[in-house]
């Protein structure tokens, strides 16, 4: 399958697997179709090739539709051990959009990442990932130029490391992460372009982390974040310093709430502190997931976040992101599985009027032929609803596609 889209949380939740092993659908075991993989001394190396086509009614996501169709081409590396103790995993992933009509927005994204994971003690361990990515911002993007010719190119590159100590009832978890951001020039429909080196930063975040078991699968946490968002450049092309630096700090639970019910959640404050005359942002911090094990074949998720995220529109600090989903996994038949989704997103521009109502609804159906086939088709729905002129629209989503692994 061509890679998950990053705007689309609930897919990507899935894959990696439910809070319980084996007690999820897509967690169990199917030796009948799970891929086998090349062993390669201590480790296994899993190839992938995916191919999809897929119709799409609003490329642009613009008020005023177009129609085109385009094709995927997904193949995939992953390098991992099967070892007892530790863990150690190398990956690679391209993807190419091919599209039939409007070769502006044909493109390719690609990439490369790795884990460590060393076992200290049982309960303890050290734990460092990396990844470089090169990608093309989303047509939904409201950092994105209506007049924009074809979506804009930039590179990720992502660090982070995790110690976590447990101490009898208590665990200390400590956690640092780096990302560094560059974009291109965006060109524009009948020439010319747009400088992006505004958008260019770093982030950093650190965050600690204290959790004491109340009793087996019950444990309640208190943890604190801080981070710091630094732009190349000291003002912005509207004049804005968008440097700022934020504090999280939040108390939550993780427990098994009922033999078939998991959830982890916790709230609190944050605080994001901006240059004048940008405003702050400041509120509740939030962010839960509930895992139902309803039975062997269904198993349900919900979810709900509060985040603060960067933009450059004019006179706008941050955007206050607000998400609600719902998800499940359903084995309909030993090898068809459905998994439906719908997410509400509210993105609330801070220091502007500007807000986006988003409503996403989805079904993927996938069947599994054997191990080393499976083929699968897809309907994705969206909705834009905006204060914002010429931002609303409404996009459907039509794929159809066949995965080979080995």
């Amino acid at each position: 399958m061509p890679q998950v889209p990053a705007n689309n949380p609930e897919r990507a939740r899935r894959e990696s697997g439910a809070l319980l092993e084996g007690m999820g659908v897509m967690d169990r075991a199917r030796p009948e179709y799970d891929a086998q993989g090349l062993p390669v001394g201590g480790l296994t190396l899993f190839p992938t090739l995916a191919a999809a086509g897929t119709l799409d009614d609003n490329i642009y996501r613009a008020a005023d539709p177009t129609v085109d169709s385009l094709w995927t081409i997904s193949p995939r590396l992953d390098l991992r051990s099967n070892w007892l103790n530790n863990a150690f995993q190398l990956y690679s992933q391209l993807d190419h959009y091919a599209y039939d009509s409007h070769d502006t927005e044909t493109r390719t994204d690609w990439i490369v990442g790795g884990l460590g994971r060393l076992d200290l003690a049982p309960g303890s361990y050290a734990m460092v990932r990396s990844s470089y990515f090169d990608t093309h911002e989303s047509r939904t993007s409201p950092d994105l130029s209506l007049t924009a010719l074809s979506p804009t190119r930039y590179t990720r590159g992502h660090a982070d490391g995790t110690l976590v100590g447990q101490f009898s009832a208590f665990t200390l978890t400590g956690m640092l992460s780096y990302d560094r951001y560059d974009f291109d020039s965006t060109k524009l429909i009948g020439g010319g372009f747009i400088d992006n080196g505004d958008r260019n930063r770093n982030a950093l975040e650190a965050t600690g982390r204290v959790s004491y078991e109340l009793a087996p699968e019950q444990a309640v946490f208190v943890q604190m974040t801080y981070d710091r968002r630094d732009f190349d450049r000291q003002v912005d092309r509207n004049g804005f310093d968008r440097n700022s630096d934020g504090t999280r700090v939040d108390a939550g639970v993780s427990m098994m709430m009922t033999p078939l019910i998991r959830g982890t959640a916790y709230v609190g404050w944050l605080q994001q502190n901006y240059a004048a005359p940008l405003k702050d942002a400041n509120g509740i911090d939030f962010n839960a997931q509930i895992d139902w094990f309803a039975t062997e074949l269904l198993t349900a998720h919900l979810t709900a976040s509060r985040i603060i995220d960067d933009t450059t529109i004019a006179g706008a600090s941050s955007v206050e992101v607000s998400r609600v989903g719902a998800s499940a996994d359903y084995e309909l038949l030993r090898p068809l599985i459905l998994q439906p989704y719908v997410r509400y997103t509210d993105e609330n521009f801070q220091g502007i009027t500007r807000d986006d109502q988003i409503s996403e609804a989805g079904l993927e159906a996938r069947y599994l032929m054997n191990n080393y086939l499976a083929a699968y088709v897809g309907f994705d729905f969206q909705n834009r609803a905006t204060t914002a002129t010429g931002r609303d629209f409404t996009d459907h989503v039509f794929t159809l596609g066949i995965r080979g692994q080995y």
